[in-house]
């Protein structure tokens, strides 16, 4: 049997062994309930409150990363919704508009050099096409004309009604479509016989309507035929382009004229000058007649504007007396379109 002394070395060694095991224990934070160190307790409390912490910022994250995902379909969805229904919009508008042309037919001035050719045989200056107004006028009792521009391949009905906003997201049969239909300064008579009639059409991505109208400078499509039409009822009008610009939603070139005098004259050498692209110069005077086709830029302050002179050797051009010069307070003989800020 062991003597006292062995025995309390045999204690000593189990008390050591059984120590390392505790620290062993809480190293691990498996230390049993009953171990009986407060610290080791507080050890796990806190080992295992980290692992709580860390647990929950995971879930904060995934679930941030979800909200964010989910978000982001969201908007694709949206867009992706709004991109359909813009090509659904253009394809109606597209669709209705080429429709609208079967009431309109080609001559054989139907070019530049077509009717160059017939001038040289002394064939009198006709418009390109042919309207059938009775037609149109059941459609649209509110349509004043026909544009043409055969620079750039464009023929669309041309409208006026009371205000400036009716047009702007409706077609010529009057359907809601964001491509409108191209239409008169309301505040101009209608009849293209005011000294600066304004008409407006929108810039479209599709390059209907006006969306190609800045293409007659920065492809210098003026050069193929520097002329574009309107035909109405009462008669064909042929336009010289004279000005081509980006203009400011308040800049002059929105003056609309009633009466001329000498104001007048110094606009229109000013509309001139100000051109961006070299032009030829007309025989300007105080009966000419000036149309400004206006559509919108990326700048919403500002628009792109083709100013033609209409061409007063029309032989079919309707008789009319030359306009009485304005009062002379030339405030009350001009003022200024609204419609310039707010129109394509």
């Amino acid at each position: 049997m062991p003597d006292k002394k062995q025995e309390d070395l045999l204690k000593g060694k189990s008390v050591t062994v059984k120590a390392k095991a505790a620290g062993k224990a809480v190293k691990a934070g498996t230390v049993p309930e009953s171990d009986p160190t407060g610290a080791a307790k507080a050890r796990i409390s806190e080992a295992e409150r980290q692992r709580e912490l860390r647990k929950k910022k995971r879930k904060r994250t995934t679930n941030l990363l979800t909200v964010a995902i989910v978000i982001c379909l969201m908007i694709m969805a949206y867009a992706g919704f709004r991109l359909i229904s813009t090509l659904i919009d253009y394809k109606k508008g597209t669709d209705e508009y080429n429709k609208i042309r079967q009431y309109t037919e080609d001559t054989e001035a139907s070019s530049l050099e077509a009717v160059n050719a017939l001038s040289a045989e002394g064939v009198p200056i006709v418009p390109p096409i042919h309207v059938d107004w009775a037609s149109l006028q059941k459609i649209n009792p509110e349509i004043v004309g026909w544009l043409y521009i055969g620079a750039l391949d464009l023929s669309y009905p041309v409208v006026q009604t009371k205000d400036n906003d009716y047009y702007l997201h409706r077609t010529f049969e009057k359907q809601y479509n964001f491509a409108g239909t191209i239409f008169v300064e309301c505040k101009n008579k209608g009849d293209f016989k005011d000294p600066n009639t304004i008409v407006y059409g929108h810039n479209m991505l599709n390059g209907s309507m006006f969306g190609r109208l800045s293409h007659l400078s920065t492809e210098k499509r003026y050069m193929i035929d520097p002329y574009f039409w309107i035909l109405t009822p009462e008669g064909d009008y042929r336009y010289q382009m004279f000005g081509m610009k980006t203009a400011a939603v308040e800049d002059d070139t929105y003056t609309i004229f009633h009466g001329t005098d000498e104001v007048f004259s110094d606009w229109c050498d000013k509309m001139y000058q100000g051109s961006e692209v070299p032009l030829k110069k007309p025989d300007f005077k105080l009966d000419s007649k000036i149309v400004t086709l206006s559509t919108c830029t990326n700048d919403p302050g500002h628009r792109f504007v083709v100013q033609g002179i209409a061409d007063p050797a029309i032989p079919d051009r309707p008789a009319e007396n030359p306009a009485e010069p304005g009062g002379e307070n030339p405030e009350v003989n001009a003022e200024t379109s609204d419609a310039g800020a707010e129109n394509g």
